[in-house]
């Protein structure tokens, strides 16, 4: 069996796998890309040279953000104007304490009048005194002006707030032993003590298209709340609820999510939105390996929470993909942080089955003798519209999404790879009792068959690894509204052929391990 240097985090719920499972919705279609792609190299617009060391480029409104080290090496958010390149702005910044595996990614907020705001947290003064610790700054997304900023307090595990706008994060105030969940209001730039869970639950998190998860106790419901208007928050609606289910009734007698390994997929095709849950009971051998006896896969109409379907005792391990074989989860204690454990995938030979999220049923099936979709030490495959690249023993086949039909990626063909970016935070930027984190990121090169090539991006690379955006889009698409579920360009829908009729410019960006690219199709 082949190690494979995939991990995840594991606290009560985990809802991103490390198998390359996305949380996100997928475009609604793939369009198919031509071999040609492959082998033609792609132009940059324009080239900032960088560091890049955070997960990926945020663009908003036209302005791209992007976590860096400066000539000194240490941490900045840096600010570029996404058709030109041009550095906008640039702010000492620090990760706060996270873990040493969590990947750092800009993060945007809208005010009251949906002014976007860039989030800062600041390297935390370590003098005594009033000002010790770290300071929250929210910044004019263009200028770089600071419009709000918090008092000092000490940050640990920051984030988009999960049932309402604003950042939230665990919070020690100087003086005080024991850290307090906080929320940053994102018009003021004060913050409070906050509790992020669903009002009348104890615990609660979101699971895609308006789901939540819920529990008092070991009692555990999934709700279906309706997120139609993106000013909704959900605590707002949690009372009245479009539905309604015990998980219970969904997994059976004494099933819970909130003690398992879980992971979800939210589907789009057209009006029809399906969620798929993974779940697995944490209950590793001796050695700490868990197979995948114990799974099952549940699918949910979002709309109506009625279950569609249900498999056990396989992994869903890519897009709409099952696995079988020689695979499973290894525990890896040593990488725990703030007490709670990582776990490692392990594959070996493997079947792949592409199902239909909708009906469960089988579209193809897939043999490969050593399931790895990256090599042992440093790079993981980025997929292409219509295909997903998959490792076998470290080489990459090219598998096409609807018919499963399988080959070799040629040796001129060039697609996108994702390397990791690392770093040490210095002392006055990440200290954690005195311990400084470890940090990563990831940064996009070309791949051939048998992995990165120091060669220009192809038009493939570009598309897969990049940051896609489009002018007119941009006053409502931010990290913490999400993505969106139209990729310009992808035109796979009447409103996106239509854009291309009109000529929008449509644009990547994307970061490399020395620099940040802009590239426009």
């Amino acid at each position: 069996m082949t190690r494979m240097r995939r991990s995840l985090a594991a606290s009560m719920i985990l809802l991103a796998s490390a198998a390359g499972l996305s949380a996100c919705a997928a475009p609604t279609g793939d369009a198919e890309r031509s071999d040609a792609e492959m082998r033609r190299t792609a132009e940059p617009v324009w080239k900032a040279a960088a560091r890049p060391v955070g997960s990926s480029v945020a663009v908003t409104d036209g302005v791209a953000l992007a976590y860096t080290l400066d000539a000194e090496e240490r941490l900045q958010l840096l600010a570029l104007d996404a058709t030109t390149g041009r550095e906008l702005w640039s702010s000492p910044a620090s990760t706060a304490s996270i873990g040493t595996e969590v990947r750092i990614t800009p993060v945007v907020l809208r005010d009251e009048q949906r002014n976007p705001r860039a989030v800062v947290i600041t390297p935390p003064s370590l003098a005594a005194g009033p000002g010790h610790g770290h300071r929250v700054q929210l910044r004019d997304l263009r200028s770089g002006a600071v419009v709000g900023e918090s008092d000092s307090i000490w940050i640990a595990d920051p984030h988009t707030c999960r049932t309402t706008d604003g950042l939230c994060f665990d919070g020690r105030e100087r003086d005080v032993e024991q850290a307090t969940a906080m929320r940053l209001d994102p018009d003021t730039g004060e913050f409070e003590p906050f509790d992020d869970v669903l009002p009348g639950y104890e615990y609660s998190m979101p699971m895609g298209g308006g789901v939540f998860l819920a529990a008092n106790g070991e009692e555990e419901v999934l709700l279906g709340l309706d997120d139609s208007n993106i000013d909704t928050q959900s605590r707002d609606v949690v009372a009245d609820p479009v539905w309604r289910m015990p998980v219970e009734k969904l997994l059976g007698d004494g099933t819970r999510f909130t003690t398992s390994l879980t992971t979800r997929q939210l589907h789009i095709d057209g009006d029809q939105r399906t969620l798929l849950i993974w779940h697995m009971p944490s209950a590793p051998d001796s050695d700490g390996f868990t197979d995948f006896a114990g799974a099952s896969v549940v699918a949910l109409d979002v709309e109506t929470g009625e279950r569609l379907w249900e498999r056990d005792g396989e992994m869903l391990c890519g897009w709409a993909t099952f696995c079988t074989g020689e695979i499973g989860y290894r525990r890896n204690d040593a990488a725990a942080f703030g007490g709670r454990s990582s776990f490692e995938l392990e594959a070996g030979a493997a079947r792949l089955e592409r199902i239909d999220p909708r009906t469960g049923t089988s579209r193809w099936d897939l043999d490969v003798a050593d399931y790895t979709d990256e090599d042992a030490a440093s790079h993981a495959f980025a997929s292409v519209d219509g295909y997903e690249i998959i490792g076998d023993g470290g080489s990459a086949r090219f598998v096409e999404k609807e018919t499963g039909a399988a080959r070799d990626l040629a040796q001129a063909e060039r697609v996108g790879c994702l390397l990791d970016a690392t770093f040490d935070a210095h002392e006055d930027s990440n200290p954690t009792n005195d311990i400084v984190t470890f940090t990563s990121g990831s940064v996009a090169t070309a791949c051939g068959p048998d992995g990165p090539v120091d060669e220009p991006l192809s038009v493939a690379a570009v598309r897969s690894v990049g940051t896609s955006w489009a002018e007119q889009d941009e006053a409502w698409r931010t990290l913490a509204d999400g993505p969106g579920d139209d990729d310009p360009l992808d035109l796979a829908s009447t409103e996106q052929t239509e854009r291309l009729e009109r000529d929008v410019d449509r644009w990547r960006v994307l970061q490399t391990a020395d620099a940040i690219l802009g590239y426009r199709f």
